[in-house]
């Protein structure tokens, strides 16, 4: 039985099958492709950061154990050791981890607006004009978000949160104060998981953002958008795709 289960499980497809699969579209896959891409070049930057910073937190410590001093200066040691470790861990913590992640979060969000451009060239009725400070991709998926059952409004509010994280991070380095929207990056970092406001770098108030925060979310937009293009190339929000 278990013979002629196998057999069926490697059994080629049927040509209607074949041909079934071959008509079926494929909703946003180049959007989808760059999101890939963004999960892929976090989680390898990650896995990166953290075999480094392992070797050089090694590293710190041997040169710490091998620094001396002269007798006047010998009371200067433990804490001149403990400087060599917290410096290497800030460096991986702070500045690159913090780096890599500034990065994931432009291309993450750029990604969105750009397959909000697509949306919105695509839409069946004209897309009102935007309200003033609102941002478009923001104001073209709250749009369709109003022709849908069913309306996405918790991935519009996270893409606007994430447009005031991104534009902090773009005009201001990620320091809040230092942003004319200060109080709504705060808002913003407050709603979304696994990011806050730290001063560990003694810059100021800066954005911090946890590991796998931006690949979360990534991971989320893979099964919303092409759900999204499905259903409004379905439903009529989207014109009809021309035949080939």
């Amino acid at each position: 039985m278990k013979a002629q289960e196998a057999t069926r499980a490697v059994m080629p497809i049927t040509p209607d099958e074949l041909q079934r699969l071959l008509d079926e579209p494929i909703y946003s896959w180049d959007v989808s492709t760059l999101l890939s891409g963004i999960v892929d070049f976090l989680e390898f930057s990650e896995q990166n950061l953290t075999w480094q910073r392992r070797r050089e937190i090694r590293r710190a410590e041997q040169e710490a154990e091998e620094l001396d001093f002269g007798p006047d200066d010998a009371h200067l040691l433990p804490e001149a050791r403990r400087q060599l470790v917290e410096s290497a861990e800030l460096r991986f913590d702070i500045g690159l981890s913090q780096s890599v992640r500034y990065a994931g979060v432009i291309a993450y969000v750029t990604s969105i607006e750009w397959c909000m451009e697509l949306f919105s060239a695509r839409l069946s009725s004209p897309l009102p004009k935007k309200p003033r400070c609102k941002n478009k991709a923001v104001h073209i998926l709250e749009h369709i978000n109003t022709k849908l059952p069913h309306p996405r409004s918790a991935e519009a509010g996270t893409l606007e949160h994430f447009v005031f994280v991104r534009n902090c991070i773009a005009h201001a380095a990620g320091l809040v104060n230092a942003y004319k929207y200060a109080q709504g990056v705060r808002d913003a970092v407050a709603a979304l998981n696994g990011f806050s406001i730290s001063n560990a770098a003694g810059l100021g108030d800066r954005i911090h953002i946890a590991a796998g925060a931006i690949d979360t979310l990534a991971r989320q937009a893979l099964d919303w958008i092409p759900a999204l293009d499905r259903e409004c190339s379905n439903n009529g929000v989207f014109k009809p795709t021309p035949q080939a």
